[in-house]
């Protein structure tokens, strides 16, 4: 089954006319390459919505990201550049940063905005 869009904020032309060709050809939006002029690509990043006062368990917010879990790792694999699931809250005032490994998230921290900030700048 294809994913359905969650969130109706952004153009999906593209994305809908892509789930016409097949349930077997799947293709993710990558949310996040973070590239440095002196470096190239220096991680890969999912970012998804967590309403902490939302219905939705965190594990739920996860397990709706499995397929581009799957990618970001196999990507990760391929540079030897992390990958990374980040949920955050609508206000981006809480982030909750997972390292994707074997397809799998592990918690790495929770943070404030600009501890959010600080990790993308030691990336």
């Amino acid at each position: 089954m294809v994913k359905q869009e969650h969130t109706g904020q952004r153009d999906l032309t593209y994305s809908r006319w892509h789930r016409t060709i097949g349930d077997s050809y799947y293709m993710i939006d990558i949310d996040s390459i973070e590239w440095r002029g002196n470096r190239g690509i220096v991680a890969f990043i999912e970012t998804a919505f967590f309403n902490l006062n939302g219905k939705t368990e965190m594990w739920e917010a996860i397990e709706r990201k499995n397929t581009e879990m799957l990618i970001l790792d196999e990507l990760s694999k391929l540079t030897g550049k992390p990958a990374y699931l980040v949920l955050h809250t609508p206000d981006l005032s809480t982030f909750w940063i997972f390292s994707i490994t074997d397809g799998h998230t592990v918690f790495h921290s929770a943070t404030d905005k600009e501890g959010y900030a600080q990790f993308i700048r030691e990336l």
